[in-house]
């Protein structure tokens, strides 16, 4: 069974990880995927990408135009997510039967006096809320 552990990513410098902004140099807040390499789980994970950001340029915008869903750190030695692309490949990852763990993996019911709501993805904090 193949395991990733999900959670907040923290850029190493200010050069690591999802760029944003006009100049690009300021930090998107992404998502760390952790897990022991395996080279046909980096593989999906490619395609999964590619996938996210194909189907995001189906809206009459180019593809050139979309930012990347993800990719790998040399410096923090992990792959990470942009947090708003994390909700589908999430999806599509567990559709493939990965196993997530770690803060990020999965929403949890919150119950808020008699009802009890999912959690739902807050893209900015990178966090469920």
């Amino acid at each position: 069974m193949t395991k990733i552990r999900a959670e907040r990513f923290s850029p190493a410098d200010e050069l690591d990880g999802p760029a944003e902004g006009e100049d690009m140099t300021g930090s998107a807040p992404a998502v760390a995927l952790r897990f022991a390499y395996d080279p046909a789980l980096v593989i999906l994970l490619k395609s999964i990408f590619r996938t996210v950001r194909y189907r995001r340029s189906g809206r009459g915008r180019p593809v050139s135009s979309i930012p990347l869903v993800g990719g790998w750190s040399d410096r923090s030695e992990c792959w990470w997510v942009r947090s708003k692309f994390w909700p589908e490949v999430r999806q599509l990852l567990l559709d493939e039967g990965i196993t997530l763990v770690g803060p990020a993996a999965h929403p949890r019911r919150r119950k808020i006096g008699f009802f009890e709501r999912l959690e739902v993805w807050d893209e900015e904090a990178c966090v469920w809320r």
